[in-house]
């Protein structure tokens, strides 16, 4: 989604795509946030491996679901 660049913050993006019905809207919202506070929390992320692996088997989800 064009609309949904880099250059917006994680509440941006999940705005943007709101519309898309037949994304996992509720997990895609949970990993960005997680990702968020990973990067830019106070304390150490309790689980940066499983952040990774989450991320990793979201992305081909949203794609295949994208097109």
């Amino acid at each position: 989604m064009p609309a949904a660049h880099v250059g917006l913050d994680t509440e941006s993006v999940l705005l943007t795509v709101s519309g898309r019905s037949d994304w996992p809207l509720a997990e895609l919202a949970d990993v960005l946030r997680s990702l968020d506070e990973a990067r830019f929390g106070d304390t150490t992320f309790p689980d940066a491996v499983g952040l990774a692996r989450w991320v990793e088997e979201l992305g081909p989800r949203l794609m295949a679901e994208a097109a």
